[in-house]
């Protein structure tokens, strides 16, 4: 099962991001948190995911605050994605 939703929100991210890479925009970055937290290795995880498995897109995870900020760097432009928890106030 853990599976089958790995691979489903692989897709559903390809099919958001998979024209980054015809654009030329082929390397994403991801907005974790600090290195001893647990958003950087999930982090690190789904840019190996990425880099494995969507053809001409690379991932990189990079160090953050955490989710307040990450969700600051999506807006501003300065990450692609980030990861956040889902009570943030912002």
């Amino acid at each position: 099962m853990n599976r089958i939703r790995s691979l489903l929100a692989l897709e559903a991210f390809e099919m958001t991001f998979g024209g980054a890479a015809t654009a030329g925009a082929a390397e994403l970055r991801i907005g974790t948190a600090s290195h001893g937290g647990t958003y950087y290795p999930v982090g690190q995880a789904i840019s190996t995911l990425v880099g494995n498995h969507a053809a001409g897109l690379t991932m990189v995870p990079v160090v953050t605050q955490g989710s307040v900020q990450n969700a600051r760097l999506v807006n501003s432009g300065e990450v692609d994605v980030a990861i956040t928890n889902n009570n943030l106030s912002v």
